[in-house]
């Protein structure tokens, strides 16, 4: 026989053995699941009416005039999509807080 052909049987022996394994290592058979015992079930907690809460706008009297504007031209590009945000802090470091109002302007210019 020629070498070739010896290598030939080689290697298809080789796939047969390992087709054999996988169908074999398929078709065994699965444990049986342990036996899980059930969790604890707590009572609910008795029933809580929700406290009354009042807002009142007062952004006028505190002098905040924003206005947002989303900036969409209607092409759904990420900017346009994300709504506008409001930061909290104390920029100017006098012990009240700062208001850092963000929105999004035009992204695209509009040809006439």
């Amino acid at each position: 026989m020629k070498r070739s052909a010896v290598w030939l049987l080689v290697i298809l022996a080789a796939a047969a053995a390992c087709t054999a394994g996988v169908a074999l290592w398929m078709r065994r058979s699965s444990p049986a699941p342990a036996a899980v015992a059930p969790l604890p079930v707590r009572p609910p907690p008795p029933a809580t009416a929700a406290p009354a809460a009042a807002f009142v706008d007062i952004t006028r009297q505190a002098g905040i005039t924003f206005e947002h504007e989303n900036g969409a031209a209607g092409q759904k590009l990420l900017p346009e999509t994300m709504g506008g945000g409001v930061a909290f802090f104390d920029f100017d470091r006098d012990g009240r807080p700062d208001l850092l109002f963000v929105r999004n302007l035009t992204l695209i210019a509009e040809r006439e």
